[in-house]
């Protein structure tokens, strides 16, 4: 172990972003910990919590299993002489890992210093992507992703927020919610776990100790106020559980009230106020600022319009978004006058959002012509087509919209609808214009739609397809035919990947 840790080249790995050779080092410390459970010393700590970012990947996920790890043998590794906990490059700073830590554990840390290491643009991002499935347990099974970088892990955050609450502790409660940490606590009552949404209550209700403790302070009613808005709501639902459209809802409020000059500030006090209860079973507020009178009412429609965009994750939250009628509300308004292009490419963000719920799928193509709708808009755009950009991210949008729903949705009329679209579109000047990661959507709905109802793809549609596409191999196969070609050989990041694919399937 000594002569792993001395190595010329591991703190130069161990601290660096995450990657998987420093995933790889990471797993090897830990296979050393796991068999020879005594090596583990003091002096591996302030290393360990230096090389944690705390985001939601594998590299993470197996230094907090270590630090687990650590924590079980508290007795040898002091593990407790380094609280409150920092990590990342602020741990590094401060335990000076490159040299002897025994004076810098006199310099204990303070609150400011925990949540200063807070990203907004990170917070913001783990509000809209914190993955709801997630519970405090600590395991190498999690499934996660090695690349995301952009999203905060409750898992180790929950437990820092419940130390520097403690009753004992100096608390600047203006810090707790300007760094984003309340925003964190709050959206962990959207987790399917119980375990994470006790751990949330638990901190919500030491941060209102705090508040009740604080004397000075103008804006101490009106967080006293938030936490008993939150508390009083989330009381009246099953298992004191928020849908995602609440949470969210509830974290973006708590960011904003730090921000008395925001648009959105006094809409969302004054809802806090007026009312003794709020309701958080639907969209909160989702009439009131979809069709604002205010002078802001184009910012307080996008807040709404991007608090249904984000919240869409489960069938639970399509039943809420369905009894608040937030489909019908948001159709009218696409093809309404008062709507502009941002509102529109909203709407269809929603719609795109809608459609990797399977359930929502199939109830909107079944109940609400969702694709007939999405067809006459095609069918506008195309027939206004003025070489604009615009028209193009519109487009980019609907193609989107298209696969999820191809995926899910097996019904041979909307495939024919689908295919019909598709045929307008190649025939059209703005296919030419579509960018190469448009253009594979558009080849993948293709092959698709061919799997469902190769039917519809006559030899007239293929000639067309191959002319406006100009590429060499389909060219090559359909001349010579496809005997000897070996599908995997196919270069899959290829924009025409899919369309080879269709091509060699018809030769099949």
């Amino acid at each position: 172990m000594e002569m792993f840790v001395s190595h010329s080249e591991f703190l130069d790995n161990v601290l660096g972003k995450n990657s998987d050779l420093k995933e790889e080092i990471m797993r090897l410390f830990l296979t050393f910990c796991q068999h020879w459970p005594d090596i583990m010393e003091r002096s591996h700590l302030p290393v360990l919590f230096a090389s944690y970012t705390a985001m939601v990947n594998r590299c993470d996920r197996v230094i907090l299993l270590l630090l687990k790890m650590y924590e079980s043998r508290a007795d040898v590794t002091k593990f407790y002489d380094f609280k409150p906990f920092l990590w990342g490059k602020a741990a590094a700073s401060h335990y000076s890992v490159r040299s002897n830590i025994e004076n810098a554990l006199w310099r204990q840390p303070k609150m400011s210093d925990v949540l200063d290491i807070l990203q907004e643009h990170v917070v913001r991002s783990t509000i809209i992507k914190y993955p709801f499935k997630d519970n405090l347990d600590i395991n190498m099974e999690d499934n996660v992703d090695q690349k995301d970088e952009d999203c905060y892990d409750l898992k180790f955050l929950l437990l820092i927020f419940s130390q520097l609450l403690a009753p004992e502790q100096q608390v600047q409660t203006y810090k707790f919610s300007r760094s984003g940490a309340l925003s964190l606590t709050v959206v962990a009552l959207s987790s399917q776990s119980t375990e994470v949404r006790h751990a949330a209550c638990h901190i919500l209700s030491r941060f209102r100790f705090h508040l009740e403790g604080r004397q000075t302070g103008k804006d101490n009613p009106l967080w006293i106020r938030y936490i008993d808005a939150v508390c009083k709501g989330t009381s009246v639902l099953p298992d004191f559980k928020l849908n995602h459209f609440a949470a969210i809802y509830l974290a973006k409020m708590a960011m904003v009230l730090t921000q008395p000059t925001h648009v959105m500030y006094l809409p969302l006090s004054q809802h806090l106020t007026a009312k003794s209860s709020l309701d958080f079973s639907t969209v909160p507020e989702l009439y009131t600022f979809l069709h604002s009178p205010d002078v802001n009412f184009k910012e307080h429609r996008r807040f709404t319009l991007e608090l249904l965009r984000d919240g869409l994750r489960t069938e639970k939250d399509f039943s809420d978004f369905v009894r608040s009628m937030a489909f019908k509300l948001i159709s009218e308004l696409y093809v309404s006058c008062l709507s502009d292009s941002d509102t529109k490419l909203l709407i269809l963000d929603v719609f795109a959002s809608l459609c990797k719920i399977p359930l929502a799928v199939r109830v909107l193509c079944d109940h609400h012509s969702f694709i007939s709708q999405l067809t006459c808009d095609l069918e506008s755009i195309l027939s206004s087509f003025t070489k604009d950009n615009a028209e193009i991210v519109f487009i980019s949008k609907i193609l989107q919209i298209l696969l999820y729903v191809v995926k899910v949705y097996h019904e041979k009329s909307s495939a024919f609808l689908i295919f019909m679209m598709l045929e307008q579109l190649l025939s059209s000047e703005l296919f030419g214009l579509l960018p190469k990661i448009d253009e594979k959507v558009f080849y993948e709905v293709m092959y698709l739609t061919y799997d469902k109802c190769p039917e519809f793809y006559s030899k007239s549609v293929i000639d067309k397809l191959l002319k406006n596409s100009d590429d060499s191999f389909c060219k090559y196969v359909t001349e010579y035919g496809c005997k000897f070609v070996d599908i995997k050989t196919l270069n899959q990041d290829d924009p025409k990947y899919y369309l080879k694919l269709l091509v060699i399937k018809t030769l099949s």
